[in-house]
């Protein structure tokens, strides 16, 4: 893994708030909002699946 964390918040299972990777302006603190469920849901998928796995370069 390279650089910092990546920002995610999911409210529920339709609502997941994402970094934004598009403008790429280090003065801009904002993010995406996502609404699409397929999308919500697999993102928490991916959080639950890399909790199970060790993160490199990082001790507890």
């Amino acid at each position: 893994m390279t650089g910092g964390f990546q920002r995610m918040i999911t409210v529920d299972q339709q609502s997941l708030f994402v970094d934004d990777h598009v403008t790429r302006r280090p003065d801009a603190h904002s993010g995406w909002h996502v609404a699409d469920r397929s999308s919500v849901m697999w993102a928490r998928h991916i959080f639950d699946i890399s909790g199970r796995t060790p993160c490199h370069g990082l001790r507890p």
